[in-house]
This record gives structure tokens, sequence and C-alpha cells, in this order.
């Protein structure tokens, strides 16, 4: 049954799993607010272990895709159901059926420092923090 009591048992048992792996309370508590969600989603009377992936899928259309959540969040939410589902009930969800989303991929934070000093003559780069060599660069312009 979803009822608080066990929802709550089954929160400290990601905890705990959670801590084992050596993951951040501030992971933790992203799991927390995703599976609070994900249980809030269904009545005081679904047997949760019961559900399948389509139910899930489900969820995942209405919390995610209907109200345009950035891609990590949706990671955030599907990794807590999965591991909350492998730890609490033994039931290994289906990755194929409840894929990850690819994140969008960044420029290095580098990038955006060098891009910023594009408008000086000369490019200051800290090439190491052990040996703390720096590289000069200049631009040549005219």
């Amino acid at each position: 049954m979803n009822n608080e009591k066990n929802q709550n048992i089954w929160i400290e048992k990601v905890h705990q799993n959670l801590l084992l792996r050596g993951r951040s309370e501030k992971t933790f508590e992203n799991y927390k607010s995703a599976l609070l969600r994900f249980l809030n989603y269904y009545s005081s009377n679904t047997i949760i272990k019961n559900l399948n992936e389509e139910k899930i899928i489900d969820f995942l259309k209405y919390e995610y895709l209907d109200k345009n959540k950035c891609p990590s969040t949706y990671n955030i939410g599907i990794s807590a159901i999965r591991l909350m589902f492998l730890v609490c009930f033994n039931k290994s969800l289906n990755r194929l059926l409840l894929p990850n989303c690819k994140l969008p991929k960044r420029l290095p934070t580098m990038l955006s420092i060098l891009s910023y000093y594009l408008k000086e003559d000369i490019i200051v780069c800290k090439i190491s923090k052990v040996s703390n060599i720096r590289l000069i660069l200049s631009l040549g312009r005219k």
C-alpha cells in the first residue's frame, strides 16, 4: 500500500543504499524529492511494487514531459525510481523502456574564460595547479 508509513520506509531504504554507495546528502535530497512526487502521483490504495514500466511511463510523461522539465531533472527522477524498485522490491526495471535522457553537451569552462579574454592582446592560462606553470599566448593583433 502507498501510505505515508511505507513511503518513509522506502525512502529510508534508498537513503541507506545511497550512503553505502558513498553518495552525498544533496543526491539523497534530490532522490527523495523525486520519489515523493512519484509516490504522491498514485493513490494510497495503489500497490507500488506491482506497477509496471507502462504505468511508470505514464507518470514520467505527466511529471517531466508535460511540464517541460529539463533533462537532468528527468534523469534524477528515473534513477531514483529505478533504485527504489531495486532496493525495496528487488525488482529491476527495464532500462530500454525507461531510458535516461541524453544531456546536451556544454563547452568546457576554460573555453568560456578564453572567450572573455579574447578581447585582450595576451592570454594567460594556468596549465597545472601542481607545478604552477603559466602559458602566455600572444594573439598578434595589429
